[in-house]
């Protein structure tokens, strides 16, 4: 071909190119398929549109888990506080008997009364293990077994004491030993606002958790086996 023939054809290029927006006839173009410098029919405007998409069912997701956690704590605190009254209300079980009047419906009032205590307590025992973390269950087993070993044997005391015959004698002017359920309950109430108080990136919620986790076990090893008088 000679150089004639190669302006000839250049001219008839340069000219099918122009009719034709800019782009050989025959040749693979990525303005001729739209554009979007590689990504062929998918325009920049619908990258966007889907990122924005993916963005927004992201924040709901993390919503969605946030509340949720919000709801647990907030079931668990109400679950901490039940558990803890149960056990008030079996530590005050010596004090009921001590006022008692010598009736026979005070005594079968009294007895309902603790046997109703007792399967609270049963019932929080069972409710905490299958819900609350295992160190929780067992700290609620401790601070159970230290009201059995305190209140427990004065109750049992107490029904051998004469009834109350005047209302002055309901009031007792006695303050009955609560060092060891005392104790218990401190610890109990520092690990269970530890456990409320826990999240995985801050640093120091793990450590108050681990130092609370720490005293129950240590004060575990230490304790003496239960008591039988969980109920008089």
């Amino acid at each position: 071909m000679n150089p004639e023939q190669w302006v000839e054809r250049a001219a008839r290029a340069a000219d099918a190119c122009h009719s034709s927006g800019g782009s050989v006839p025959g040749a693979p173009s990525i303005i001729a398929r739209g554009g979007n410098d590689g990504l062929g029919d998918f325009a920049w405007t619908q990258a966007a549109t889907l990122a924005g998409a993916l963005i927004a069912a992201s924040m709901v997701v993390l919503t969605l888990i946030i509340n949720a956690a919000h709801a647990r704590r907030d079931a668990l605190a109400s679950l901490y506080a039940d558990a803890l009254g149960a056990v008030s209300d079996y530590l005050e079980g010596p004090y009921r008997i001590l006022r008692k009047d010598g009736a026979a419906s005070t005594r079968f009032a009294i007895t309902n009364q603790l046997s109703d205590v007792k399967s609270a307590i049963d019932h929080r025992q069972a409710m905490l293990r299958l819900q609350a973390p295992p160190q929780i269950a067992d700290a609620y087993d401790d601070y159970v077994n230290a009201a059995k070993r305190e209140a427990g044997r004065q109750m049992h005391d107490a029904w051998l004491k004469d009834p109350v015959t005047v209302d002055a004698g309901v009031n007792l002017g006695v303050s009955l030993p609560r060092a060891n359920s005392d104790a218990a309950r401190y610890r109990l109430c520092e690990l269970m606002q530890a456990d409320q108080r826990h999240r995985w990136f801050k640093p120091w919620s793990w450590r108050q958790r681990a130092r609370a986790i720490n005293a129950c076990i240590s004060a575990r090893s230490a304790a003496p086996p239960p008591s039988p008088h969980l109920a008089p």
